[in-house]
């Protein structure tokens, strides 16, 4: 029924599939068994208002639905989480269909741009070290161009030391 790979807790016990984003955001559902969560923690806010997102920790097994020829249409019955109806549909006949979860391809491809993203923040991360290393020999070939100077001109070596 649902674990939060974000912040690392089981949102119901029993399934450790993942829970991601809906699509029109503000809340969470779980990939296998559709079980909702509009956030426990003040750090869900942050991640509520990405729509589509998926936890970059949450294991590639808990991103894959359940196949099961036995899951009735409608699976499970709205429960409570966090003193909220887990179930996004409105009561009544006019009620939406609750938004598909993601595909098991959507889910891979959003993995594969986040692993993308990380990569590139970590290869700017030594890049922006490198410079700085630069700079920094830069700044020590300098000074030893002063010193030659000076040894040039006094004809003292005592002062390369």
């Amino acid at each position: 029924m649902g674990r939060c790979y974000e912040f690392g807790v089981s949102i119901a016990a029993g399934c450790d599939h993942a829970m991601v984003v809906v699509e029109e955001g503000g809340a969470c559902r779980c990939v296998s068994c559709a079980t909702i969560c509009r956030g426990r923690f003040a750090g869900c806010v942050r991640v509520l208002s990405t729509p589509g997102y998926v936890p970059v920790l949450a294991p590639r097994r808990a991103l894959v639905p359940r196949q099961s020829a036995s899951v009735p249409a409608d699976p499970l019955p709205a429960q409570e989480v966090n003193g909220h109806s887990s179930d996004l549909r409105m009561p009544g006949p006019a009620a939406p269909p609750a938004p598909a979860p993601p595909t098991a391809a959507e889910i891979e491809r959003r993995a594969l741009e986040r692993a993308l993203l990380d990569e590139l923040r970590a290869s700017g991360t030594v890049v922006g070290d490198l410079r700085k290393s630069i700079q920094e020999l830069a700044i020590r070939i300098n000074d030893l161009e002063v010193a030659l100077g000076r040894v040039e001109t006094t004809g003292n070596r005592d002062l390369l030391r």
